[in-house]
């Protein structure tokens, strides 16, 4: 975990985090956990594992409290704060900042704190549960998500299927975003999708993507110059994300770091024989004109 924690006690067997691929192994490293991934935790976090380490730290009072607070019906981010509250590691101050913000989160609609963990899951990199989340804000009724809430939740979908290059899949969710509410963001992200899509389009193997194009240029107006400048755009991006990489491969092949001296001169010079070959390619063609 990022950061300096001071911990009283730490423990043999840590707490592993799945969502986060990270062991805990302190009260007070728990504490920052919860804190700092407050959307990210639900009632699934106060599992077996969790009381077992518990348990294993001496936390009785803590356990027993818990327990009595699960019986009673209470919401996990009571839970959290009773975690919280009873290790020293904020000070009364923070604790009651961390406590009014957890009052915050109690007070918005069970929809924005899906939404909000769906986010954070995405952000981690979890998508398939991030999905899950995302699909419950769309079509669970009893969260009564707003329009806004499922507008992004679309455009998220959108965004993973877009990344997995899911080009069709990717258009038809920005498109049912902006069908509950026109944002700038959603629209550059479905033209994107259509540029993406058609420059990728031997991937499409749900539908012909021309014809999805046509459907979407048609129903908003996209014109051709503003396709064009997308796809400038799109352009440059993948040329630099192409110059860091090539940058950040010459940086590694130049530094010395955990290498003997004589691979570190071989890669040197096979660098230099590179150069050598690059310029007298040029001079060549320089002189041929």
């Amino acid at each position: 975990m990022g950061g300096l924690i001071l911990c009283r006690k730490k423990a043999e067997v840590p707490l592993y985090i799945e969502l986060s691929n990270i062991n805990i192994y302190s009260m007070e490293e728990l504490c920052y956990y919860l804190y700092h991934n407050i959307y990210a935790i639900n009632k699934s976090f106060f599992n077996e594992a969790l009381f077992e380490f518990l348990k294993h730290m001496e936390e009785t009072a803590l356990v027993q409290r818990l327990n009595t607070d699960i019986l009673s019906g209470k919401k996990y981010i009571s839970l959290v704060w009773t975690i919280l509250s009873c290790v020293d590691y904020y000070s009364s101050a923070e604790k009651q900042a961390i406590h009014q913000e957890l009052m915050e989160i109690m007070r918005r609609t069970p929809a924005e704190n899906r939404k909000a963990r769906a986010d954070i899951l995405r952000e981690k990199k979890k998508y398939g549960q991030a999905l899950e989340e995302y699909y419950a804000v769309i079509e669970d009724e009893t969260l009564k998500a707003s329009e806004k809430n499922i507008a992004d939740a679309w455009n998220n979908i959108g965004v993973i299927r877009a990344q997995a290059f899911f080009y069709s899949e990717a258009v038809r969710c920005f498109d049912k975003a902006i069908g509950f509410q026109e944002q700038k963001e959603y629209m550059d992200n479905l033209i994107c999708a259509l540029v993406m899509g058609e420059k990728c389009q031997e991937n499409e193997t749900d539908e012909k993507f021309d014809v999805l194009k046509k459907e979407m240029v048609s129903k908003y107006g996209i014109e051709d110059s503003m396709i064009r400048k997308y796809m400038r755009v799109i352009e440059q991006e993948e040329r630099e994300i192409s110059f860091r990489q090539e940058t950040e491969a010459f940086e590694n092949r130049m530094s010395g770091k955990n290498k003997d001296t004589g691979q570190y001169k071989k890669d040197v010079n096979q660098i230099i024989s590179e150069w050598k070959i690059q310029y007298r390619e040029q001079e060549k063609e320089r002189q041929s004109k």
